[in-house]
């Protein structure tokens, strides 16, 4: 079975910017959640593809910044999915983190990377 693009987020230097864009540009629907400046962002219905992420402000922890999307993939196993990765080039860039109501994060970089500290997603708690 192929794991899916679960999840995005899209870090902004102007949170208000983005969001107009994004909803003039594509319809994407917007509502607060979380902490100030972060935003659920709602794509389409559950038919078709991703249907929720998010929007919020940039953040320095990362260096260089983010510049574009990070997205999570659904995975059933997170331990066999960290082989899995470096068995095929990937670097994970640190250890796996639960995060309440979510499931467990694992960050990593492809061997190109163009998506690095890209969030692997488990949500079961099964392992």
């Amino acid at each position: 079975m192929a794991n899916f693009v679960a999840h995005f987020a899209i870090h902004a230097d102007d949170v208000d910017r983005a969001q107009r864009f994004y909803k003039q540009a594509f319809g994407w629907r917007f509502e607060p959640w979380g902490p100030p400046g972060f935003l659920r962002v709602f794509t389409g219905d559950d038919e078709v593809g991703v249907t929720e992420g998010a929007l919020h402000q940039r953040e320095d922890a990362h260096h260089p910044p983010l510049r574009g999307y990070r997205c999570s993939i659904s995975v059933a196993s997170i331990t066999e999915t960290k082989e899995a990765i470096t068995a095929s080039g990937g670097v994970v860039s640190g250890p796996v983190v639960e995060l309440p109501g979510v499931g467990k994060i694992l960050n990593f970089e492809d061997p190109e990377a163009v998506a690095p500290q890209l969030p692997v997603n488990q949500t079961t708690t099964v392992e």
